[in-house]
């Protein structure tokens, strides 16, 4: 609440501006004007003056909307004091705007000002339309000739030149205020747009440059910056229009997710953004104003809110407050048209409606766009929760794998010393029952045997034990060429079962820090991938070598094999979870092998086929 107050506070000053004493100025009167058809000079100007032709300028400041005929103003002034005095037209949308000064039927003064003329050409060089009263003990008629093509609205200010000065001031401490409010959210959308990768931060931030861009064009501010001509002046005026309800409807299609609820209102979104950036320049090309008019004061807003009022009826979320906040945006945008065009007469927000209706729905579609930002962030953590548990799902599963594999390898251990046993129990067995006597040492001798077949068979569970139930051990530094040895002595049977050959060639001692038995998780992993295409493969001499080498605090593992490639494309799918070639595989193997690789060792793994087979590089750093 506390944030509201502020604002209003904030905000008040400028929308109601702030009391100043007022001054005593010179009286004008017989202020009036005369629409001119038939390119009258100053001197006819005058002539129908002194007539009665010209109409009495209504005290309430009103638009002759968009016309391209010359007006004629007129006042008479009293005689002057010696303090100087200027009078200005308070609406600065005139192209160009001549003066002629009577001492009754004599010219004694002439000046031109005006948006198309440059400021160094005029009497006054001031941003402002604004002229010079001249001191005169007599009374001086003035004659001013407007030609602007843009809608015409006469109102006069008189005042000394802080007076004026201090007025537009006043007039334009909003816009600036207005600009940097629209720039900030500008740069907060864009860095939103490119943390989330949501469309509506990036069309919001598009359609915010559209409106500031707007509201410079109507405070003239691209025409002194740019000394742009009236014609460039309406271009730049209807590009940005157009872009401003063009991102708008874009805005609105993701923001209310229209794909969701409605295809209709899709495809005919989507039909006016073509309508509108193709229809406003091609109007503004046949000088149809009154038509771009409509199009941007009635039917857009027509159109938007009627999208607004189905999202709300199909309780879409957000609708509520883009209703709210678009309702306010074009209602400002109404007020100003129909000021402009002369339907209403001007008010002291007139001219700021604009601002008034962009920061009102500036608030609701920022409060809808944090709402989403929170939204999204729920969604991301929700998901990235879900991928972290099927992560751990997938690297359980993989671990009961690799026990089922270990324990395949146990059997392999196993199968020989227990057959070696059997032949020596078996031919005690024979002795003692063949012969009449049994000689002492042939028995001991088997006992023996017996002693280092089972020695054998206890170290290798040591080994397998070691791997299996102490794989969560604390991290410690270990020598490369140690585990790989004891990895392929656990690997020796089942491998020269199938005829496979593995040779390890060690040329340098690295040492690593990690945990070593998942180091060996990894390199098997690699290895009964090997063995697997060699089952499938079943090439004459199956061989796989594994080179260990160091270089520049970095180990190098190579493991290469002769089974004949890997046959899926692009190669580096083969680390994503679930891709594999066995209908009976999980193909978790080599995911793991990455994760394991990147993620705990800091390293890297790469793969490339060769023409005989697979070749995978393993880069971990050592430790000094």
């Amino acid at each position: 609440m506390k944030y509201w107050v502020f604002l209003f506070c904030f905000l008040t000053p400028f929308l109601y501006g702030i009391e100043i004493p007022q001054p005593t100025r010179p009286c004008l009167e017989n202020v009036s004007f005369l629409r001119d058809t038939a390119a009258l000079s100053h001197k006819d100007a005058l002539m129908l003056l002194r007539y009665g032709t010209y109409r009495s300028l209504p005290n309430e400041a009103i638009s002759f909307g968009a016309d391209d005929a010359t007006y004629w103003v007129a006042f008479s002034l009293a005689p002057n004091p010696s303090q100087r005095f200027y009078v200005e037209f308070l609406y600065d949308q005139l192209s160009r705007v001549e003066s002629f000064v009577y001492d009754d039927d004599r010219l004694v003064h002439t000046s031109i000002n005006g948006n198309t003329v440059p400021i160094e050409q005029r009497e006054v060089q001031h941003p402002s339309t604004r002229f010079v009263l001249l001191s005169s003990e007599t009374t001086l008629t003035y004659l001013f000739k407007i030609n602007s093509h843009r809608p015409l609205i006469l109102a006069l200010h008189v005042g000394t030149q802080a007076e004026l000065d201090y007025q537009t001031y006043q007039n334009v401490l909003p816009i600036i205020f207005f600009l940097g409010s629209v720039i900030l959210v500008f740069f907060v959308n864009l860095m939103l747009f490119y943390e989330f990768k949501m469309k509506a931060y990036g069309y919001y931030a598009l359609y915010l440059m559209s409106v500031c861009f707007f509201v410079l064009c109507v405070n003239n501010v691209c025409v002194y910056a740019l000394h742009a001509s009236e014609s460039l002046d309406q271009w730049l005026k209807t590009l940005s229009l157009t872009g401003v309800y063009v991102s708008m409807l874009l805005f609105t299609i993701h923001v209310l997710d229209l794909r969701r609820f409605s295809l209709f209102w899709l495809k005919s979104t989507y039909l006016f953004c073509c309508a509108v950036a193709l229809l406003f320049p091609l109007l503004l090309a046949y000088r149809m104003l009154f038509a771009i008019f409509a199009t941007s004061a009635l039917i857009l807003p027509l159109y938007t809110l009627l999208i607004a009022f189905f999202a709300v009826l199909k309780r879409m979320q957000f609708s509520v407050l883009y209703t709210i906040g678009l309702f306010g945006f074009h209602a400002g945008m109404l007020v100003y048209w129909l000021t402009q065009m002369g339907f209403i007469p001007l008010f002291p927000l007139a001219k700021t409606s604009i601002i008034v209706g962009s920061f009102w729905e500036m608030i609701f579609f920022i409060w809808i766009l944090v709402l989403k930002s929170k939204q999204t962030q729920r969604q991301y953590h929700h998901a990235l929760m879900r991928i972290r548990e099927k992560e751990q799902e997938q690297l359980n599963n993989a671990k009961f794998i690799s026990i089922g594999r270990t324990i395949g390898n146990v059997t392999h251990q196993w199968r020989q010393p227990l057959n070696a046993l059997g032949a020596v129990l078996t031919h005690v067995k024979a002795s003692l029952l063949l012969h009449n006597t049994v000689r002492k040492q042939p028995i001991l001798d088997s006992i023996d045997t017996s002693f280092e077949i089972l020695q054998h068979l206890s170290e290798t569970i040591d080994t397998f034990y070691r791997f299996l139930l102490k794989a969560k051990s604390n991290d410690q530094t270990f020598c490369v060429s140690k585990q790989m040895e004891i990895l392929l002595h656990m690997l020796s049977f089942s491998f020269k079962n199938l005829g496979i050959e593995i040779q390890l060639r060690i040329q340098s001692d690295a040492i690593l820090s990690g945990n070593a038995n998942e180091f060996m998780q990894a390199i098997l992993n690699i290895l009964q991938n090997a063995k697997d295409q060699f089952e499938i493969v079943r090439v004459p001499h199956p061989l796989i070598r594994i080179v260990v080498k160091q270089r520049c605090c970095r180990c190098r593992i190579v493991i290469i094999d002769n089974a004949g490639g890997i046959r899926i494309r692009p190669i580096e799918r083969i680390f994503l979870p679930h891709v594999c070639t066995k209908a009976d595989n999980s193909g978790i193997g080599l995911f793991l092998v990455k994760e394991i690789v990147e993620k705990r060792f800091h390293g890297t793994i790469s793969v490339r086929n060769y023409p005989k087979g697979a070749l995978f590089i393993i880069r971990l750093p050592t430790v000094e």
